[in-house]
């Protein structure tokens, strides 16, 4: 993928840091005879899950609503000539989502922002019916310019068209089928198969969706599929972490065996949510140590004991 070069400034790192210091959480909720229930939401940087911990919620049957709030501060530093727009000029703020499976997307206003006005706060809530969601959603959130300004002097490099992005503020791609992990999981009714089964098809793990392109298939109809079903006294936390640890260390094997691994280790080029970007984030982000397949597999186990607390009913990533 050719790397994009912006003809006009855009939204620093250093910006971004005094404008939104501070993630906050994004909601998930559904609606059941007139009630919104809260869905569990488990990130770890930019990807994650949402599930039920009832059990009820699935994307099919049911509506999905987002709920998101935020504070922007230093909103001054984005107007004038050292900024990203003139300073007669609007800003808009807005969720740009995509659902590859779905082949949808859309956008969807949050609010605006006018010079002199130093800290605000925003909030969203919104609603996809059910059907519409397959496999994953990427939610973005962005400025962009909503009204032109007239530039005055010194102001004539900066963008001045309606429309124009001008900077992301934050990006999450969460897996919203499966059976609530990182990895999505669906279940499987096959008589005399394995007790579970991975799934990785990619053309090119640089490009290709992580979600779309891995899976751990669970088999209802074997004899241990109680000690996998959540729903049961029997249900062993351990050996679902030991599936999906095995899972990771066979997707990071793959990957390395290919003429894709330089890419992935050095993040050259990764289509975001793509699988060697997540690769890439569990090794400089999480500091996996992928020296030999030993260390990788302790590097995944201790991840999981360190997010992840059996003990808690909900099993919420850290």
């Amino acid at each position: 993928m050719a790397s994009k070069l912006s003809m006009f400034p855009v939204l620093s790192n250093l910006m971004l840091e005094k404008v939104y210091p501070q993630l906050e959480e994004y909601n998930f909720f559904y609606s059941i005879c007139g009630e919104e229930r809260l869905l569990l939401n488990e990130r770890i940087g930019k990807y994650g899950t949402i599930r039920d911990k009832e059990g009820v919620w699935n994307a099919i049957n049911n509506n999905l609503i987002i709920k998101i709030n935020f504070t922007l501060k230093n909103l001054n530093i984005l107007f004038g000539k050292n900024g990203i727009v003139c300073n007669d000029s609007v800003l808009g703020i807005a969720l740009l989502w995509t659902c590859h499976r779905s082949k949808m997307r859309g956008a969807i206003p949050i609010g605006e922002i006018i010079n002199g006005v130093k800290e605000k706060k925003f909030h969203l809530t919104h609603e996809f019916k059910k059907g519409v969601l397959k496999g994953s959603l990427n939610l973005k959130i962005v400025f962009y310019l909503k009204k032109e300004g007239i530039p005055q002097n010194e102001e004539y490099h900066l963008a001045n068209e309606s429309g124009c992005i001008l900077g992301q503020l934050d990006e999450y791609e969460v897996v919203i089928e499966g059976k609530g992990s990182l990895f999505p999981i669906y279940e499987i009714n096959e008589v005399n198969e394995p007790l579970w089964k991975l799934s990785l098809e990619w053309e090119d793990p640089t490009y290709s969706n992580f979600s779309d392109s891995v899976a751990i298939y669970i088999n209802k109809k074997h004899k241990g599929y109680k000690y996998l079903d959540k729903t049961k006294k029997t249900f062993n936390e351990e050996l679902l972490k030991e599936i999906m640890t095995r899972s990771m260390i066979i997707m990071i094997m793959k990957v390395k065996e290919s003429a894709y691994w330089e890419s992935t280790i050095n993040g050259q080029e990764l289509e975001r949510g793509s699988v060697s970007q997540l690769i890439y984030y569990f090794i400089t982000t999480l500091k996996w140590d992928i020296s030999s397949i030993e260390s990788l597999s302790d590097s995944i186990s201790l991840f999981f004991e360190e997010r992840i607390d059996i003990n808690n009913e909900d099993t919420n990533i850290k």
